[in-house]
């Protein structure tokens, strides 16, 4: 072969390459979102609401994806799959005490991997154990309450004509359901606990189901 075949054979290999390298598929570009997840809790909880996590290629074609979490107080609802995919993340915070938990969840399709921040507070179990005060309509109140668990006992004064009164009820986090038995007359309180030192709901003027109520605010004193 003479040396310009040569030449030529080379040029038309190397524009062969070239062109073949050109064409190859550029890397897919996986997208998780949200970027991280945030739970809130009380200590004690052992359910909270699930979080989920979109995943997908940027280039909206599909593909097999694995993840890996290194949480102990979370699961996810399958660790593989195909994209595009939703998937569920579960806190179950069993046993945990108040405080900052901190994990993650690692994504891989291809040759992309992403990671993504889990955290968990749990705030202070609350309770409702203390005096409180304020008023219901024009009515004063004060309490003076002793929380066991779920159970509620105490007892207080209501603005005239009620008087003294005594207390019974539940209390389920957020939320109080109280009976105020006074002399000549019974009261029902049903309030929630927006943060652990106001209680906001309403008072019925009888304990009878249905009966008008006015609203409530009562304070930690």
């Amino acid at each position: 072969m003479s040396r310009r075949l040569v030449v030529i054979a080379g040029a038309a290999t190397l524009a062969i390459a070239c062109r073949f390298g050109t064409d190859l598929a550029p890397p897919l570009h996986l997208i998780v979102t949200p970027e991280s997840l945030a739970f809130h809790g009380r200590a004690g909880d052992t359910l909270l609401p699930d979080r989920y996590l979109t995943m997908s290629f940027a280039e909206k074609v599909e593909g097999p994806w694995t993840a890996v979490e290194d949480g102990t107080w979370f699961f996810l609802s399958t660790d593989e799959g195909e994209l595009p995919f939703f998937l569920t993340v579960a806190p179950r915070p069993i046993g945990l005490g108040p405080g900052t938990y901190s994990a993650s969840i690692s994504v891989v399709a291809g040759s992309q991997s992403v990671r993504i921040p889990v955290t968990l507070d749990l705030a202070p179990v609350a309770s409702l154990s203390g005096r409180w005060a304020g008023r219901a309509d024009t009515l004063h109140i004060t309490l003076q309450l002793e929380q066991q668990g779920v159970a509620v006992t105490g007892s207080g004064t209501v603005a005239a004509p009620v008087g003294g009164v005594g207390v019974t009820g539940t209390w389920t986090d957020p939320n109080l359901s109280l009976t105020l038995a006074g002399p000549a007359d019974t009261l029902r309180l049903v309030a929630a606990l927006p943060n652990d030192n106001v209680l906001t709901g309403t008072l019925a003027r009888s304990a009878t189901p249905g009966s008008p109520t006015v609203p409530l605010t009562l304070y930690r004193q």
